[in-house]
């Protein structure tokens, strides 16, 4: 008798195993699933209070600066004193329901189309900013109160 292979009876030769499919862990929830749930809670919540504030109006919900507000005012070459784009965006607000306690706007350099000026103050007890929006060099504007 000889060692080693037999020619007549050869060594099994297996089938290799395919892997066996990994399982996911289906205990608790992963810490990341946890935060993406609370961040996507805090987004959720931020949106509302957003359509809430836009939809709801101006600052005493619904009162005055219920939106874009249009005027002209009177220009130089000079431009525009901050004192007289006060008053102009003062008595606009006022005109329009609003009770302006303050307003400070800075001196616009020239007026002419795409123009911006910020102006803040204090409406119907709560603290904006009034973006004054320059149509075109003969002065005429659009507020938007934010």
């Amino acid at each position: 008798m000889q060692h080693g292979t037999d020619a007549h009876n050869p060594q099994p030769v297996w089938p290799a195993m395919p892997p066996q499919p990994v399982r996911a862990d289906r205990g608790s929830p992963s810490k990341l699933a946890i935060v993406s749930l609370v961040l996507s809670g805090i987004a959720l919540i931020g949106v509302i209070a957003v359509l809430v504030l836009f939809l709801g109006g101006g600052p005493d919900g619904g009162g005055p600066l219920t939106g874009k507000l249009t005027g002209k005012l009177a220009t130089s070459s000079a431009g525009v004193r901050g004192a007289d784009l006060e008053d102009v965006v003062t008595n606009r607000i006022t005109d329009d329901g609003g009770d302006v306690g303050a307003m400070r706007c800075p001196d616009v350099a020239s007026v002419a189309q795409g123009v911006v000026a910020v102006c803040h103050g204090s409406i119907s007890g709560d603290d904006w900013a009034v973006i004054v929006y320059f149509e075109d060099a003969q002065g005429h504007y659009t507020l938007d109160p934010i």
